[in-house]
């Protein structure tokens, strides 16, 4: 699972990346009704959700990071994609887009930490 954590900062980097250097590649996205705040509300939370669920499983008991660690380590990722986009001249800084990029983290990560618990009640 931890190699899915590592895949998933991999490609938000990558994602973010793309869409400041080649935006008409994302151009499928124009016409959905709320694009750009869906598009951070799901992909920022499937960030956390695999940050979670990789970075603090008990498999072996090799955690990295506590589940909380790894929200919080979720939520400066996307802070700072939020934030790095002031000095990128293709893109731009939204507060709204931060709003909605921090509830997926919070959401999707609480999902993935009641899965967590489901799971290790049953091991």
């Amino acid at each position: 699972m931890r190699y899915l954590a590592y895949l998933s900062i991999a490609t938000f980097f990558t994602i973010s990346a793309l869409v400041s250097t080649h935006k008409e590649w994302f151009s499928f996205i124009y016409g959905v009704p709320g694009k750009d705040y869906l598009t951070h509300f799901i992909g920022m939370g499937l960030l956390a959700f695999f940050m979670v669920l990789g970075f603090s499983s008990r498999a072996a008991n090799h955690r990295i990071l506590s589940p909380v660690a790894s929200l919080a380590a979720a939520s400066l990722l996307v802070t700072l994609d939020e934030v790095i986009q002031l000095a990128i001249p293709s893109r731009t800084f939204e507060l709204k887009d931060l709003a909605w990029g921090l509830t997926g983290v919070l959401i999707f990560g609480l999902a993935a930490i009641g899965i967590q618990r489901i799971r290790h009640q049953y091991d």
